[in-house]
């Protein structure tokens, strides 16, 4: 499986879709809502997220058909 997330200057959290080991530039980016973000953590199972006020979120059960995963 294949994972790009990224931060814009708003502390928005974006995921690549449509990354396939064929086509790895992916398809597009889309908008993980209901977060701000001014680092993040990605690891094979999960992608960590620390917000402007100090909490920790985290993403899990990230998927080749569910590249969004779940809040936990």
């Amino acid at each position: 499986m294949y994972m790009v997330w990224a931060l814009d200057n708003r502390k928005q959290v974006y995921v690549r879709e449509g990354i396939f080991s064929n086509y790895q530039i992916g398809t597009g980016w889309v908008c993980v809502g209901g977060i701000e973000a001014v680092e993040l953590s990605v690891s094979s199972t999960a992608v960590w997220a620390l917000s402007p006020n100090g909490a920790i979120y985290r993403r899990h059960g990230i998927s080749d058909s569910n590249y969004i995963g779940k809040e936990n």
